[in-house]
């Protein structure tokens, strides 16, 4: 079970199975190619670098287990939340720029949402309030609606990606579920003609291991309003969908572990706002209203590998003894 579990979380980052140096290769964000030539490399370039003031960074790889809000990007690059003397010795690195936050092209909308660092200040919400003509509602702690924006507003998109803790703005976007089109692409290539499921092979008696964010088990494709999820070790038989929902261990010192690695939880039995388990969830096994998965029938024994605070996975110690 453990190697179908890492199988199907690995396949979700088929982008990282891409290996170079990463010493040479360019670095690419939104479009922009950051030359690792003409970029500024730690120990080397900065001296001491006595800056402690947080922003966002592009960095090479490998990660520091002591950066915060770490993001992947191609060839072996991280997006980063810290300051300039936290970056490490000898590493190739630079700047987030405003330009690097926001979807090139995409005309600013009436609603604005902002990903931030951390929970704002009411002083915070405040200036940026007034600086953007916006009305502000926070939807989770490093999520913010800006509603009611001007038309178009350049400016308010501008002021935004110029703070040092927003890492990302978008419109607001509006979700419409497709697998009812795309299952029938799948199996037939054709949108809506499902010549699989259709007869009968939906995934009765199969259990799905899935590794992901966390999931959401109260929607309504995995819910059981007759039985209660069972977290591990425990284990269901009778439950709908849900076989069983695990945290993973890891020594995880920053959570309160002990010092000398004991194992600490890892993960939170649940999934964040833009959370990828919930989505991988239900397309491979859903069942409910219009979003029925590849396997509909399919039970599901979930993983969670994401620390809400991190925004890292565990890879370590994955089920206990293993």
């Amino acid at each position: 079970m453990v190697s179908r579990v890492l199988c199907i979380f690995l396949a979700s980052l088929v982008a990282a199975a891409v290996h170079t140096d990463i010493n040479r290769a360019n670095i690419y964000i939104r479009g922009r190619v950051v030359d690792t030539h003409t970029a500024q490399r730690t120990g080397s370039v900065l001296g001491g670098m006595s800056s402690r003031e947080r922003r966002y960074w592009i960095v090479k790889g490998p990660i520091d287990t002591g950066w915060r809000d770490v993001s992947y990007v191609p060839y072996d690059s991280y997006v980063i939340y810290a300051a300039e003397g936290e970056l490490g010795p000898d590493r190739w690195y630079t700047e987030v720029l405003p330009g690097d936050k926001h979807h090139p092209g995409e005309v600013p909308g009436r609603v604005l949402m902002v990903h931030t660092c951390k929970e704002l200040k009411k002083a915070d919400i405040s200036r940026w309030q007034a600086a953007t003509a916006c009305t502000p509602h926070m939807i989770t702690h490093t999520l913010y609606k800006f509603a009611s924006c001007p038309e178009a507003s350049y400016a308010a998109l501008s002021y935004l990606t110029r703070q040092n803790c927003v890492k990302f703005v978008h419109n607001e976007e509006v979700p419409h579920v497709f697998m009812d089109v795309t299952r029938g692409v799948v199996e037939s290539g054709v949108p809506g003609l499902a010549t699989v499921t259709d007869k009968g092979i939906q995934g009765q008696n199969e259990i799905v291991a899935i590794g992901d964010t966390g999931l959401d088990w109260e929607q309504c494709p995995f819910s059981d309003p007759k039985e209660l999820v069972s977290f591990y070790p425990n284990t269901s038989s009778t439950h709908r969908k849900i076989v069983s929902l695990s945290q993973s261990d890891c020594e995880c010192t920053e959570r309160g572990a002990a010092a000398d690695g004991l194992s600490a939880p890892y993960g939170d039995t649940t999934d964040n706002i833009d959370g990828h388990g919930t989505h991988a969830a239900g397309c491979m096994a859903g069942d409910g209203g219009a979003t029925h998965g590849m396997a509909p029938k399919a039970k599901i024994f979930f993983q969670d590998l994401q620390d809400p605070y991190l925004s890292t996975f565990a890879l370590r110690k994955i089920f206990p003894g293993s």
